[in-house]
C-alpha cells in the first residue's frame, strides 16, 4: 500500500522530488540486518566490537552476508545474557555455540570452530584431571551457561556445591584471578582463551592439568523467527564453503594468526583452532 501511495503521488510533478526522497529513505529503513552478539573476552573468536579485529567469525559473517546486501551489526554482551536475548529475538545469532547450551536454537550445519576445554591449577600443584572422579574433593571454577560435555555437565548438576560458576564480563581473567587467590583449586576453560589471557597479562602463570576431548561449535540463530533463522543458516553454510574454496577464509584466519579448523576441500591437511 505504501508503494502504491507513493506511485500515485509521484504522478504529479510538484511531488516528484519529495517522492524520490521518500523512496530513498524507505529503502534505507528496509535494509536487512543481522544482529550478532558475543562477549568481548572470546577474542580472537569474539573480540571488542568496533575494533580493527572484532573476531574471525564476525569477519566471516561480513564476508558472506554483506555482499548480498545484509548488514552485520555486532555488539558485546556476557554469554549468559546473550543466550537469553537471542532466544527472545532481540539479537539474531551468537557466532559460536555448543548445541547443548541452547538446544532450542537453529544451528548451521557448517562448524565455526573446534573447541577443547582444559583444567588449570597453580604452578605448584601436582593434581591432574583424569575423569570426573578425579574432581572429588576439589573446588572447581567455571562459567555459568557453558556446556563442558555430558560427563562434566552431569557432575556440575549433581554436585553444585563443588563448582563455583561465574557469569558476567571478563570471565576468563576472573577465573584465573580466583585460582591465584586460592578461591578455587582449579578451573575449566577453553585453552585458547586462557592462552590469550596469559599472553596479555604478564603476571599470570598457570599449569595445564589435563583436557577434555575437543568438540565443534556452530552458529546459533534465534528460534524466535525460525523461517529467517533457517534461511540465514543456509546462507552461512553455502557461504563458508565458497570462502574456503576461494581462499578468502584462509586470509581471514591469517589476520588472527590462525588457520582453518577443518580439512579444506582441495585436500589440505586438517588445521585446528579453538572457540569458547
Amino acid at each position: 500500500m505504501l508503494a502504491l501511495s507513493i506511485f500515485y503521488k509521484c504522478r504529479f510533478p510538484i511531488a516528484s522530488l519529495l517522492c524520490v526522497a521518500c523512496m530513498f529513505i524507505g529503502s534505507r529503513t528496509a535494509a536487512e540486518e543481522i544482529k550478532v552478539i558475543s562477549p568481548d573476552y572470546w577474542c580472537p573468536f569474539g573480540c571488542k566490537a568496533g575494533t580493527p579485529l572484532e573476531g574471525y567469525p564476525i569477519e566471516i559473517l561480513r564476508a558472506i552476508f554483506e555482499p548480498q546486501g545484509i548488514k552485520i551489526q555486532y555488539s558485546n554482551m556476557n554469554y549468559s545474557r546473550a543466550l537469553v536475548e537471542v532466544r527472545k529475538g532481540e539479537f539474531t545469532l551468537i557466532p559460536s555455540v555448543f548445541k547443548e547450551e541452547a538446544p532450542d536454537f537453529i544451528f548451521s550445519k557448517e562448524t565455526i570452530s573446534d573447541s577443547r576445554y582444559c583444567f588449570y591449577t597453580q604452578t605448584t600443584s601436582t593434581w591432574r584431571y583424569a575423569s570426573v572422579e578425579s574432581l572429588v574433593g576439589l573446588r572447581i571454577g567455571g562459567v555459568k551457561s557453558y556446556s563442558y560435555g555430558s560427563q562434566i555437565d552431569a557432575a556440575i548438576k549433581q554436585h553444585k556445591y563443588q563448582f563455583d560458576l561465574q557469569s558476567g564480563d571478563g570471565l576468563t581473567e576472573r577465573l584465573v584471578r580466583m585460582l591465584m587467590a586460592g578461591r578455587v583449586d582449579s578451573f575449566i576453560e577453553n585453552e585458547y582463551l586462557v592462552s590469550y589471557t596469559a599472553k596479555i597479562n604478564s603476571d599470570i602463570h598457570l599449569r595445564e592439568a589435563g583436557c577434555e576431548e575437543s568438540s565443534t561449535t556452530v552458529m546459533g540463530f534465534s528460534p524466535a523467527d525460525k523461517i529467517s533463522a533457517q534461511r540465514y543458516a543456509g546462507m552461512f553454510d553455502a557461504g563458508i564453503v565458497k570462502l574456503r574454496r576461494s581462499g578468502d577464509l584462509a586470509k581471514i584466519m591469517e589476520r588472527y594468526g590462525l588457520r582453518d579448523w577443518v580439512k579444506a576441500e582441495q585436500g589440505t591437511s586438517v588445521q585446528k583452532t579453538k572457540a569458547h
